[in-house]
């Protein structure tokens, strides 16, 4: 199979959410340690070797490569369990991002959602910057980045008043869940950099309201407004540190 076929057969939302929780995580980890920026270039480059390149070799080796750099060894027991759990994580959404499969299942789409694009990248990139997971705050600023991307995944049959209805609501969970983190954290304004990203969503949840859920590229669009959202979100509390 050829390159062109392999990168046809992904979405680019699905990959652009698939990130948005590592940055999210790293940046987060940047505020709180000091963070291997080499770590955190070979973590992303990982998640987008399992989803564009073919094969596995060029993923591992960039997931090793962000092992030794956060670890300085590739024999600790953590580490490898980590590489195992990401690998098996992304592969899962490469397999099934294009089809109507794992995260079109009603209760399914929802779980996954929140730890594929959320949980799991956010706490696995804390965890491989500082080799901890933080405090039980860290679970909001996760299940943002999640609901978010469960509003994007569930970005289909908008036609529906009652789809657009949940849609919306979802949007407004994730944007409160990144809020009381923010408050909970030491109150500055940077910490609320992420709201500069919220004009893009309202502006797009408004097209879909106008033109009844038929918006073009509606899934990419957003997909890439959560992202900024994510780094803007992580980005204000490491400006806040300067």
């Amino acid at each position: 199979m050829g390159l062109d076929k392999y990168i046809s057969s992904f979405k680019v939302s699905t990959l652009l959410m698939s990130v948005s929780g590592i940055l999210l995580g790293s940046l987060l980890a940047a505020s709180d340690f000091h963070v291997s920026i080499p770590a955190v270039i070979c973590l992303v480059l990982s998640v987008l070797a399992f989803q564009l390149v073919p094969g596995i070799i060029p993923g591992v080796l960039c997931a090793l490569a962000s092992i030794y750099f956060s670890y300085g060894t590739l024999f600790l027991l953590d580490s490898f369990i980590l590489m195992v759990l990401g690998y098996i994580v992304y592969r899962t959404v490469k397999r099934h991002g294009a089809d109507d499969g794992l995260f079109r299942n009603g209760l399914v789409v929802t779980l996954s959602s929140l730890l594929v694009f959320g949980v799991i990248p956010v706490f696995g990139a804390y965890y491989v910057c500082t080799h901890s997971f933080g405090t039980k705050l860290l679970f909001l600023p996760a299940l943002s980045a999640g609901t978010l991307c469960l509003a994007v995944r569930n970005g289909d049959y908008l036609e529906d008043v009652r789809n657009r209805i949940f849609h919306t609501v979802w949007f407004a969970v994730g944007l409160i869940l990144m809020a009381v983190y923010s408050c909970l954290r030491i109150y500055d304004p940077w910490h609320f950099l992420f709201v500069a990203a919220v004009p893009f969503m309202v502006v797009l949840l408004a097209l879909i309201w106008k033109n009844k859920g038929l918006v073009k590229s509606y899934e990419i669009k957003m997909s890439s407004v959560v992202l900024l959202f994510c780094v803007l979100s992580g980005l204000g509390f490491v400006i806040y540190l300067f």
